[in-house]
């Protein structure tokens, strides 16, 4: 008959010492075993296959192994009952290969009945060994290992040896005693032989356990008046019958039936609440599904109402035009027309519909797309009516008072403002609305200047001539020296410390020159900007753009700066403002030779600035001045001269990908990847590395943290005599990502680290380029990339500090559209404070000057505090939305974050949360990981 000798007893009460001792007489535990562990280096002789089995017994009653209850054998035979066959086979495979066997899981504690009946189906005998500790020291082990309150410690204790001692009241076992165990490991080893009939003599015993057992295991040295403890722990050694196991049954039955009660109660409520746990788990992923769906349907809404905008402002162009009123005879024609055609031969149809594609192309050029939907407006209806979605943003007009009015006169520096307006045939009830909204500003120390570019158009002329205000400033050039020419002569004029940038027709908010004034009262900057939103000839305000805080790299990628711009005319002292050669990227220019002049730049967090959307306006129509982003182009690549940089064409027009001449010496880049088993993740990752990757001159370096398959240790061995570039480093110690990756910085040799999770799937060919390029920049901190999800939507666009409540992705799990509204599009370069861990790039040199990760986070959180500690030290973070990755986001971990990680997190993040992510805006709400207007 086979048999099955059980080490019964709870956690951290020495079973781990007892098996061990019981391996080294010759009994075996099995192949799966647990690896050892830092605070238990002998191993836990625990084979993982039964290990796994029984937690997943525990977790079908609701409960897990610090559960404080006793498991009745009705309810472990009821609710278990459909793993009986699971459990039956997997008994097989272990036990009956050999006669005696030894199998140590606590779990099996608490367990024991089932396994019982399961093994009695096999023919099996079964033996026990029952070993207990002082529930104090077992409480203090607890509590430094797993964080345990000691009262909770104590109450599993008693579970667990209750439960023991309600099953041995039928069956035989040897008691033992952990801490006259350690005091007398060669009397308690002559005790097991005895008991097992293993015929050790008493040198033999010596022999074999010599060295395992130290006086260092045990920490805690402590008693305890627990009953039960009391009653138990003189009976080391003894052979324990059933009726003595039923006496002290007896003896502790108060104790006993107390915590029995509580189970009885207490075990269906665990399990209700464990289904009640899974229907919300199911709803939770239905209200998922819903809320994409839900964010999808917004970004088409968004999408067509855009779409809507524009085609129904160009329609009104089209009533509204010359060329409209002068065709309404024919238009009236046409109706006449169509009556004899209904009536008439069906090719008529055809004749009938390209008359009206010819009159509706006189204004829109043939484009198909908006001669069809202009088209369906006809028909339906003849008037303009500009829809627009509240839900999405609506402009609050700010209103004037006496605080206001108070502050003004305030104000210690109440600097003269000269607004810059280069005016050129625009019809006047534009370019009225934008004087008013320049004469109904709160803070009244400013003067317009207008360079009239010598228009064409009459009533342009007259109306600059029946002005009386004598703040505005007027000249009439002579010839027409376009948009650069034109601003340079209104600049002329100005007498203010400060230049202010506006368009002829578009419009100011009433406070604009008064947030201005403030903010240089504050901070004295020498270049200011503020939000801005579009508004459409019938006065709707839609598509506002909240912009992050100064952000160069994002200057870079397009000119985000924009509308509404000031700045101190000292700047631009013995240069003309403007650059004729960049006409239609003049103001791109200028900021571009601003913010190398001065880092004194603030930005307003307000919406100051209304751009006006007509037909020809780059605001309703990019395409619109395609000669403009040429111009844009070569302005940037004037600026990029000396910096090692190099313009090329992004996707998007007006938008830029600038790459960096830093890897011409060739530098060797370490790309660090921790890792546990996880095989089908890790070489897929570096599969891909190895394949798609276009640098040549790298090294991979895998941290194996407490991996246990033998199919990884061979992947292992063979990837490194394939690929001398990679190397397998042993990292046994508990998880620690901050620890893990300084061990991958101490064994890397590259001038680049790339810190990399083992489930990432390379997409950029030349996303190594990509990041080490920019890691290697000066004043570059931390870079991260553009990770997605296989579905192609987005994981990591850059973090936001206090988003969500903590910090997370903006735009995660997002198409990968190019935004324009209301934030930065998740497709351009920007800075952040923070890039995800799953993909960051830091140089050497920046590591050497702020530090290694902070190995005080255990799991997560240290990837945002490294980076704003480079923040704090002056450097730049980067998001490159060129360099692409899949990411199937830690599928090898587990999502628990420790309290500690929360505590440090708060310390670091505080800051950001109480004033504001600089690279977001105060006016998005954070509650939600796609920008929309917090209402």
């Amino acid at each position: 008959m086979k048999q099955v000798i059980f080490v019964l007893g709870m956690h951290r009460s020495g079973t781990s010492v007892l098996t061990g001792l019981l391996s080294r007489l010759g009994l075996k535990t099995g192949e799966h075993l647990l690896p050892p562990q830092e605070d238990n280096p002998k191993g836990f002789f625990e084979d993982s296959d039964f290990v796994a089995f029984n937690d997943k017994l525990l977790n079908q009653l609701a409960l897990d192994w610090s559960s404080p209850l006793i498991i009745s054998k009705g309810t472990l035979n009821k609710v278990l009952d459909e793993y009986s066959a699971e459990s039956k086979n997997l008994a097989k495979q272990k036990f009956l290969h050999q006669s005696i066997n030894l199998v140590k899981d606590p779990r099996f504690s608490v367990l024991m009945p089932f396994w019982q009946k399961t093994l009695e189906k096999l023919d099996i005998e079964c033996r026990f060994i029952w070993m207990i500790r002082s529930p104090s020291a077992v409480s203090h082990s607890l509590s430094e290992r797993n964080q345990i309150p000691a009262e909770l410690s104590e109450s599993i204790w008693r579970a667990y040896n209750f439960s023991i001692m309600s099953f041995l009241q039928n069956h035989e076992c040897l008691l033992l005693n952990y801490e006259q165990l350690l005091e007398d490991p060669v009397g308690t080893c002559e005790k097991l032989s005895d008991y097992i009939h293993l015929g050790f003599t008493l040198d033999e015993i010596k022999t074999r356990i010599d060295g395992f057992v130290e006086p260092t295991l045990c920490h805690d040295h402590s008693q305890s008046s627990e009953s039960l403890y009391v009653s138990l722990r003189d009976l080391h050694g003894k052979n324990l019958t059933p009726d003595e196991s039923r006496k002290l049954v007896d003896k502790n039955k108060e104790n006993l039936a107390a915590i029995g009660h509580l189970s009885e109660y207490a075990l269906p409520l665990i399990i209700q609440n464990k289904q009640y746990v899974k229907r919300a788990g199911d709803l939770q992923l239905k209200i998922d599904e819903l809320r994409q769906e839900n964010t999808s349907l917004q970004t088409q809404n968004a999408n067509y109402l855009s779409d809507i905008q524009r085609l129904e402002l160009q329609y009104s162009n089209i009533v509204n035009s010359k060329s409209w009123q002068i065709t309404s005879p024919l238009r009236s024609s046409m109706l006449y027309l169509n009556k004899f055609v209904e009536a008439t031969q069906s090719q008529w149809s055809l004749t009938k519909i390209l008359v009206a594609k010819f009159i509706f192309s006189i204004k829109t050029l043939g484009v198909s797309d908006t001669l069809k939907k202009v088209k369906q407006k006809l028909l339906c209806e003849n008037k303009l009516v500009v829809t627009s979605n509240p839900a999405l943003y609506r402009f609050q007009a700010p209103s004037f008072n006496k605080n206001i009015q108070n502050e003004i006169e305030s104000f210690s520096k109440k600097p003269l403002i000269s607004i810059i307006m280069p005016v050129f045939n625009v019809e006047p009830k534009w370019l009225k609305k934008a004087i008013d909204s320049v004469e109904n500003q709160w803070y009244p120390n400013w003067e317009l200047c207008i360079a009239d570019d010598n228009s064409t158009n009459p009533k342009t002329v007259e109306y600059l001539k029946s002005l009386r205000n004598t703040k505005i400033k007027i000249t009439f050039l002579q010839e027409n020296l376009n948009i650069s020419g034109a601003s340079n002569a209104a600049a002329d004029m100005a007498q203010g410390e400060y230049l202010a940038l506006m368009d002829n027709d578009d419009e100011i908010t009433p406070d604009a020159l008064y947030e201005v004034v403030k903010e240089i009262n504050n901070n004295e900057p020498d270049f200011i900007y503020s939000d801005e939103d579009k508004i459409s000839e019938t006065g709707e305000y839609c598509l506002p753009f909240f912009k992050p805080d100064y952000s160069y790299d994002l200057l870079l990628s397009a000119n985000y700066i924009c509308h509404f711009s000031v700045f101190k005319k000292s700047l631009v002292q013995n240069e003309k403002v403007f650059n004729s050669n960049f006409d239609g990227a003049q103001d791109y220019d200028l900021f571009l030779r601003l913010v190398d002049k001065t880092q004194k730049i603030s930005h307003i967090s307000k919406v100051l600035y209304h751009w006006r959307m007509i037909e020809t306006s780059t605001a309703l129509n990019p395409e619109s001045k395609p000669f403009a982003h040429i111009a844009a182009k070569n302005a940037l690549q004037k600026h990029l001269e000396n910096k090692n940089g190099i313009v090329t064409d992004h996707n998007e027009l007006f938008n830029y990908d600038i790459r960096y001449d830093y890897l011409a010496s060739n530098p060797k880049v370490s790309i660090i990847i921790p890792t546990k088993d996880g095989l089908n993740l890790l070489s897929n990752a570096v599969t891909s590395i190895l394949t798609k990757s276009t640098y040549n001159n790298y090294e991979i370096i895998i941290l194996d943290n407490n991996s246990t398959k033998p199919e990884t240790f061979k992947w292992f061995e063979d990837i490194q005599k394939i690929h001398s570039n990679i190397k397998v480093v042993k990292s046994y110690y508990e998880f620690n990502w901050s620890k893990l990756n300084n061990q991958g910085i101490t064994e890397a040799s590259g001038d680049v680290y790339i810190f990399l999770n083992n489930d990432i799937e390379i997409i950029s060919p030349d996303w190594i380029e990509r990041l080490s390029e920019n890691a290697l920049r000066p004043n570059i901190g931390t870079v991260g990339a553009l990770l997605l999800y296989k579905d192609e939507t987005i994981q990591h666009a850059g973090i936001v500090l206090g988003m969500g409540g903590w910090a997370d992705h903006v735009y995660k799990e997002e198409k990968q559209i190019h935004m324009h509204s209301p934030f930065v599009s998740p497709m351009v370069s920007r800075n952040v404070l923070a890039s995800t861990g799953a993909c960051l790039c830091i140089s050497k040199q920046v590591v050497a000057d702020i530090g290694l990760f902070n190995e005080e986070f255990k799991i997560c959180g240290s990837d945002v505090e490294i980076s704003l500690r480079a923040f704090n030290k002056g450097y730049r973070n980067l998001y490159n939305a060129q360099a692409k990755l899949y990411h199937l986001e830690s599928k090898t971990r587990d999502s628990f974050v420790p309290e500690c990680d929360f505590v440090m997190s708060k310390m670091f993040y505080e800051p950001f949360w109480k004033n504001g992510d600089p690279f977001f805006n105060k006016n998005l709400n954070l509650n939600s990981l796609r920008p929309i207007v917090d209402s």
